[in-house]
């Protein structure tokens, strides 16, 4: 099993672990009372790997994407820039 595959499912498995807890913690007969505890608490760090994929995938963006502001804001600093390259005779 390679990499991208185990990424894959661990994706897979944090994304669904916030539906699973909910399950267990409303029916807890469905799991072993031995091992509840363990369970509950790796779905719970599951979960919150998911989170942490979840920020991942928002701050990647493909290159050459860039937001508008981004855009606005260097539109905005080459015109400060050219208005001010301008000699006291030229007309802005």
């Amino acid at each position: 099993m390679d990499i991208k595959q185990l990424e894959a499912e661990a994706r897979f498995v944090a994304k669904h672990a916030k539906h699973n807890l909910n399950l267990i913690q409303g029916n807890p007969d469905m799991v072993l009372p031995e091992s509840r505890e363990k369970i509950i608490a790796d779905l719970k760090n599951m979960d919150g790997l998911h989170q942490v994929f979840e920020q991942q995938n928002k701050k990647d963006r493909r290159p050459g994407q860039s937001r508008l502001r981004t855009h606005l804001k260097n539109l905005v600093v080459s015109i400060l820039r050219d208005d001010s390259q301008k000699g006291k005779g030229e007309i802005a």
